[in-house]
């Protein structure tokens, strides 16, 4: 087999394969059979006609054509050698040479990966992570926050007021004409915290079951809503139920009920809650830093248009699926970023060619630096999830398979590879 390569630039290499006349020839039986498949011939059952009658009854060109493709699907990958680790995209084939007697000639083009033509500078960079803390306001909101959803709530005859929960039916208006979706019923509203729009509460405290007020609240200028956004839009509002919010006093009880020893305990695990997530957030950042600088300095060769639309439509997908198992819709959400799906695939490419150029950059500091997960570290990361999901016999076998195992060393190539980076480039105080 004879393979030449050529560059057809913009990520596209073309391979041009010959097999000679001989090596072809000996998926000519099995073409003969695939063709009598599709062709009734007299005293012979489907697939079984010899050759010579196959060929006497539908000519050789058919034959041919079957034993091609059988010749190309069998020798496509060899041809590619090398070059599969950088393919992304099935190899479009075509056949430039097909005749009795001949070497089947056929090309393939395909898509590759950018080359890396220089990897940026990845240690030493000096950045900064910020020091975090934790102020008594964060974990006194947060306990505030989790007192209130343990709230109770009793109907009463009497004027809403800050902390309650009020139902409302609420119309909207600019300059008096109805707003497209600015009707609802039985809306609720915690008074006090401006969750719906900023100034709304105060219009609608000391209302009664049955009050209807009218009253204007001007929308903020970063309204996602790009209609009222700025505008100062009317509103008529009935009040249908005031629901009086009772919250919960912190008590050593309480926090027992929780899952905490004592409520110095629950406050204690909120504090060290808050500082673990703002931890993990001010790592993201330092991440963020450091990846900014290495991509800063890498060169690439040319990204295919198609690799970065093929990222793109994975986002894009990935984010349909969260929005719809939330019980939402993509098309509603897009309309109401008031966005078609082209305009907002468009917006997402630069994240997603940044997204392709991490896992190239990281693909090759890890090659270069010899960084590998060893079956000892694999095993333990096992035996830790095991322990974890002990008596879920569901989650014991899905440990076990290939398929996971491979998933959780590449997770954990990431982990070694992020620790190592962190550790070369974040200042030391």
């Amino acid at each position: 087999m004879k393979v030449e390569q050529k560059d057809l630039g913009k990520g596209k290499i073309e391979l041009t394969v010959e097999i000679p006349f001989e090596d072809f020839s000996v998926y000519f039986k099995k073409g003969a059979e695939d063709v009598s498949k599709e062709t009734k011939i007299d005293g012979f059952r489907e697939g079984k006609a010899p050759y010579d009658i196959v060929k006497q009854k539908v000519g050789e060109l058919p034959i041919l054509e079957k034993a091609a493709r059988l010749a190309i699907i069998k020798t496509v990958n060899e041809a590619i050698g090398g070059l599969g680790e950088r393919l992304f995209s099935q190899p479009e084939i075509s056949i430039i040479k097909l005749a009795p007697g001949n070497p089947l000639e056929y090309k393939a083009v395909f898509s590759v990966l950018p080359k890396m033509e220089k990897l940026g500078e990845y240690k030493n960079l000096g950045v900064k992570k910020e020091k975090v803390e934790v102020r008594d306001k964060e974990v006194k909101l947060a306990l505030e926050g989790l007192l209130e959803r343990r709230s109770s709530e009793v109907l009463v005859e009497r004027e809403s007021r800050a902390g309650d929960k009020a139902l409302l039916d609420i119309e909207m208006f600019l300059d008096r004409v109805p707003i497209e979706g600015g009707k609802s019923n039985g809306t609720a509203v915690i008074l006090g915290k401006d969750y719906l729009l900023p100034g709304f509460d105060k219009e609608i405290m000391g209302m009664k079951k049955d009050e209807v007020r009218e009253f204007k609240v001007p929308y903020p200028e970063n309204f996602y809503q790009k209609s009222i956004a700025g505008k100062l839009v009317e509103f008529r509002v009935k009040m249908k139920e005031v629901y009086e919010r009772r919250v919960p006093e912190l008590t050593d009880e309480l926090a027992r009920s929780l899952g905490s020893g004592d409520a110095d305990g629950l406050k204690k695990e909120i504090k060290e809650t808050i500082h673990t997530r703002k931890e993990s957030q001010a790592q993201n950042r330092a991440n963020m830093e450091i990846l900014d600088k290495i991509i800063a300095g890498s060169r690439f060769t040319y990204f295919p248009e198609e690799l970065v639309n093929r990222e793109v439509e994975q986002q894009i997908a990935r984010m349909k699926t969260n929005i719809e198992e939330a019980g939402g819709k993509f098309d509603d959400y897009l309309a109401s970023i008031k966005k078609t799906r082209s305009e907002f695939a468009l917006d997402l490419a630069p994240e997603a060619l940044k997204r392709i150029k991490t896992v190239l950059i990281l693909e090759e500091i890890f090659k270069k630096e010899k960084i590998t997960v060893s079956e000892e570290e694999l095993k333990k990361e096992t035996e830790g999830l095991f322990r974890q999901a002990r008596g879920n016999k569901e989650m014991e076998d899905r440990l076990k398979s290939q398929e996971y195992q491979q998933r959780l060393k590449l997770a954990l190539e990431d982990r070694k590879i992020w620790e190592k980076l962190r550790d070369w480039n974040i200042a030391k105080e």
